[in-house]
């Protein structure tokens, strides 16, 4: 017999009782115009939803890559209605301007 204190304990090799099974993730990717960059990331932050940034696409958005649980749906979609909001508070934005140069001629 070993004197190891390990060594009388039995090894439970196949026993995954333990131990935190991985769910199936899902993902969606984000395109964020980098005007409103700021206002997605903290409200991503605020949502605590785990994300990866990507890169850019050819309009220069910025790609994120969101991972979540089913039980995070929720969450997911409040993010995707925050993003629509603020890319239609920035096209109101640029209208606005448009209208404003257009009056001054």
């Amino acid at each position: 017999m070993s004197n190891h204190p390990e060594a009388e304990r039995p090894h439970n090799y196949g026993d995954t009782s333990g131990i935190k099974k991985n769910k199936k993730m899902r993902t969606v990717i984000f395109e964020v115009p980098a005007d409103v960059i700021g206002d997605f990331t903290e409200k991503m932050t605020d949502l605590e939803l785990d994300n990866e940034i990507l890169g850019k696409n050819e309009y220069d958005e910025i790609l994120i890559e969101v991972s979540y649980e089913k039980s995070e749906s929720v969450q997911v979609d409040e993010l995707e209605t925050y993003l629509d909001e603020l890319i239609e508070a920035m096209d109101d934005g640029e209208q606005e301007e448009d209208e404003e140069e257009s009056d001054d001629k």
